[in-house]
């Protein structure tokens, strides 16, 4: 099983729980199943939200969007 110690952070108040997941698409098939931690983690969540959609990931184009998407073209600089 994956320990998701270091990449599943959460903040909670008396109503409500933020969970955060990084690095998941760098899973092995290996690394399965996942710590008990991820899977309470989205039975717990309302809603989900990815970098990428699911459907993206499959995008034969992916790396060349994601590279063109940090190039600024409009002639402006990041301050």
């Amino acid at each position: 099983a994956w320990d998701a110690k270091g990449v599943l952070s959460t903040k909670s108040d008396n109503d409500s729980s933020l969970y955060l997941l990084g690095s998941f698409h760098m899973l092995k098939p290996t690394d399965y199943p996942v710590a008990q931690s991820v899977d309470a983690a989205f039975e717990d969540s309302k809603q989900v939200y990815f970098e990428l959609s699911p459907q993206e990931m499959g995008d034969s184009a992916l790396g060349e969007k994601l590279a063109l998407a940090g190039i600024r073209t409009d002639g402006t600089t990041l301050q």
